[in-house]
């Protein structure tokens, strides 16, 4: 089931946008005092900014807030100072400068600068960190720093660390209950990021690893129950802040639904564990309910903030109405139609009044989608897809613009015509490369949804051309494999582009035949490459494949392996290579003996080739075997 991923900047603003007034009112007051003249221009300056901000242009807000940083510095205003350089961390995260951002906070709070660091080796110092917080003095503008920093921390994907800080500002105990529900937002926000994490790494975790599986599933387990936690104890505040209590609320139905996405569709025997998920039902039930009975609430909160809440809203409740594990849920659906309807609408009319082209893309495509679930006549659905996308590549919003490509493609292969089909999926893959260095490195929201939103993307364009065979189809296939696999790697490593050279065909070893298994749902697709350069491509059906490939993985990984005879593992090694090796075998394309290099998919990866048998001998026995990822593949040097 294809779910909208909620872009970065949106998905940021829908966490900090209720504490900004309260910011700017606290601070402001506090900057006056010194000289009434000279800092009621700085005031002015930092309303300004968040004026900007709140209406979508981050950028002329972070030149506000450095204006009036000039100001308060010329006034020798020291708490001026602090307060507008904090404000423009706002500005830089919202246009996605998160290293850049940690480093103004931790800077400003005189703190390491360890934990803004994106190394390989995930640098952490806790106990350093502890000591440096304790050093903090207790203000209510160290609490207001410190939370800022949690929630870059958050989206920089140093979870442990955001909770860290956010627990500390929580014990200055500042007597503002506001300031004190903003910090348990926050939290709630880390520990949902938490459950997100948990849930990817619970979805890629080999069935068979039940060591691994349990602990993801406690993790799972703990951090929805934090979460709902936080989330909950904000919820009666609507006198305090109505904003606030509305935005506890829709975090609670984004988690609810995010989590009922993500196991939608894995086996009833691994959910046993995830009682989290029964016992959240009833409450984001109720949150569901109580937002729908008075959506005025929105008009609480700041325009842009407006029009991502509902629009966020407005996918949750799309996606309720296509999950089938909420099936029997007491919802009106045709009520949940026309609300969603409603919100979008708003969405897209408050964009149009504040031309914010970024924004308005966004209400445009969730737009498109409802007109999809609803059976609008193709070519609608198509051009108010058009017009999202034309509006994002207008502000050269990458990391939404793949989704209208994607979606497009789509559209265009489900009626037949191929060619656009290829070329949408073509220009979502190109926007995907130019967003992995600036996003996935630094935005943990992305990164822990990988599996949700960005696989399929590679997944669906290989499973087009997998069914139009033709040596450059198959050449083809094997190009997005690959870009599949960087991908992959990045949003593993979580280290931005890497800088890979270019694969020359030429320069690849002319004595190896590589193999390709690439696995596409109800169909394991075989590409394979001869030394020469000739490709041959077929499918196996998946139900003819993966049995015998769990089966002999669960032999290899027994702790009684040694005590395994040759007899209960040889008919699973033979149906493999039946299966996934002979119809190349039999075309000629693999030799009788030589090297063969495999690049496979899950569960694959955890089968030594080797034990591959053609009824004769095992592979071994005839060929140099090796795994890697394609772009490995380099000539050896003579």
């Amino acid at each position: 089931m294809f779910k909208f991923h909620v872009p970065f900047q949106e998905r940021f603003f829908r966490s900090i946008v209720l504490m900004l007034f309260g910011l700017v009112l606290a601070l402001g007051v506090i900057f006056d005092t010194n000289s009434p003249v000279q800092a009621l221009t700085a005031s002015q300056l930092n309303q300004q900014g968040f004026e900007r901000l709140h209406s979508g242009a981050a950028a002329e807000a972070l030149s506000a807030w450095q204006a009036a940083t000039e100001q308060y510095q010329t006034e020798e205003n020291l708490e001026g100072v602090q307060g507008s350089q904090l404000n423009q961390t706002l500005a830089m995260q919202a246009l996605g400068l998160y290293p850049r951002a940690c480093l103004k906070l931790t800077n400003v709070l005189v703190l390491p600068a360890w934990p803004c660091a994106q190394d390989l080796q995930g640098v952490s110092k806790p106990e350093e960190l502890v000591q440096a917080l304790s050093n903090l003095p207790v203000n209510e503008i160290n609490s207001i720093g410190l939370r800022l920093l949690g929630e870059n921390l958050r989206l920089l994907g140093k979870l442990p660390e955001s909770e860290e800080v956010l627990r500390h500002a929580q014990s200055f105990q500042i007597e503002n209950p506001l300031e004190q529900a903003r910090l348990g937002l926050a939290l709630g926000a880390t520990h949902q990021l938490s459950l997100q994490a948990a849930l990817e790494s619970f979805s890629r975790t080999d069935y068979s690893d039940i060591q691994l599986q349990q602990r993801f599933a406690d993790k799972i387990n703990v951090e929805a129950e934090r979460a709902v936690r936080q989330y909950q104890s904000l919820m009666p505040l609507r006198e305090l802040d109505a904003g606030l209590a509305l935005q506890a609320r829709l975090n609670l139905i984004d988690l609810f639904v995010d989590f009922s996405d993500r196991i939608e569709h894995l086996p009833a025997w691994a959910l046993t564990d995830l009682s989290s998920w029964q016992a959240l039902k009833p409450t984001a039930m109720s949150a569901i309910t109580v937002v729908l009975e008075d959506t005025a609430d929105f008009e609480s909160l700041p325009a842009i903030e407006a029009i991502y809440g509902r629009l966020n809203l407005a996918k949750n409740l799309l996606a309720v109405g296509k999950l089938s594990n909420l099936a029997g849920e007491s919802l009106d659906k045709g009520q949940l139609a026309s609300q969603r309807w409603e919100l979008t609408e708003a969405a897209v009319e408050i964009a149009r009044t504040i031309d914010d082209k970024r924004a308005l893309s966004s209400a445009l495509g969730v737009s498109a989608a409802l007109m999809e679930e609803e059976q609008f006549p193709a070519s609608d659905i198509q051009s108010t897809y058009l017009r999202a996308l034309a509006l994002a590549q207008a502000v050269q919003a990458t990391d939404i613009a793949y989704e209208w490509e994607y979606r497009l493609a789509q559209l265009y292969e489900a009626e037949g015509q191929l060619e656009k089909a290829t070329q949408g999926y073509r220009a979502a893959i190109e926007s995907l490369f130019q967003v992995r260095e600036n996003l996935i490195s630094v935005n943990s929201e992305l990164r822990f949804s990988f599996r949700k939103n960005i696989e399929p993307v590679y997944r669906d364009y290989i499973g087009l051309l997998a069914d139009q065979p033709t040596q450059a189809t198959l050449s083809e296939t094997v190009d997005v494999y690959e870009a599949l696999q960087l991908a992959e790697l990045e949003n593993y490593l979580g280290c931005g582009r890497l800088d890979t050279a270019e694969l020359d065909r030429s320069t690849v070893d002319l004595e190896v035949t590589s193999v390709n298994i690439i696995n596409l749902g109800e169909v394991i697709k075989v590409v394979v490459r001869s030394p020469e350069g000739r490709y041959f491509g077929y499918g196996v059906p998946s139900s003819e494949v993966l049995p015998p490939a769990n089966n002999l993985l669960a032999n290899l990984q027994s702790s009684s392996f040694i005590g395994v005879q040759e007899a209960d593992i040889l008919p699973y090694a033979q149906a493999l290579y039946q299966a996934l090796l002979l119809p190349a075998r039999e075309e000629g394309i693999i030799p009788a003996e030589g090297e063969l290099s495999f690049i496979f998919d899950a569960p694959f990866q955890g089968i030594p080739m080797d034990m591959l048998h053609d009824g004769q001998q095992y592979l071994v026995e005839s060929y140099s075997i090796s795994n890697a990822l394609r772009a490995q593949q380099r000539a050896t040097q003579k």
